[in-house]
C-alpha cells in the first residue's frame, strides 16, 4: 500500500460508546467515567472526549464520546491493557454489552450516531427567510 494511501486511511476518529447503566450503579459508573477518561488521555492523539449522561432515570443510557487525531493511536488505546481493565469494571456495572461506533470523516459533524439525521428546510423556504 503507498503512503499517502495508508495516510488516507488514517485520519482522524470519533469513537462513539453508549452504555445501559444498571439501576444504583450511577455513582460507580460516574466514577468509571472519570478514571477511564484520564486513562485515555495520556494515551498519545487523544483529542478529547465528551459524556452524555441519561436524560432521565427512565432511560439509563449513556453516550461516551472520544476523538482520536489518528486511526493508528485510536489503535494502541482499544488494544492497551489498561483499557481492557477499565472495560471490564464497567461491564459490571452496565446491562449489556457496549454499542460501539467508530466514525471517521464529516459524518460526526452533522448527525449524533444513533440519532435521527436532521432534515433541512426545502430551498425556497431557505431562500425566503434569507431573503
Amino acid at each position: 500500500m503507498s503512503d499517502s494511501n495508508q495516510n488516507a486511511q488514517d485520519t482522524s476518529v470519533t469513537v462513539v460508546i453508549s452504555r445501559r447503566v444498571k439501576l444504583g450503579c450511577e455513582p460507580a459508573f460516574e466514577a468509571f467515567l472519570a478514571g477511564v477518561t484520564a486513562a485515555c488521555g495520556q494515551f498519545p492523539g487523544y483529542s478529547g472526549s465528551s459524556i452524555f449522561r441519561p436524560a432521565s432515570t427512565d432511560d439509563p443510557e449513556y453516550r461516551v464520546i472520544f476523538k482520536f487525531d489518528r486511526l493508528s493511536n485510536l489503535r494502541c488505546w482499544e488494544t492497551s491493557d489498561e483499557r481492557q481493565q477499565w472495560f471490564t469494571q464497567a461491564d459490571a456495572l452496565t446491562e449489556s454489552p457496549p454499542e460501539v461506533q467508530v466514525l471517521t470523516g464529516l459524518e460526526t459533524w452533522f448527525t449524533l450516531p444513533g440519532k435521527a439525521a436532521l432534515v433541512p428546510p426545502a430551498r425556497y423556504k431557505m431562500a425566503l427567510v434569507s431573503w
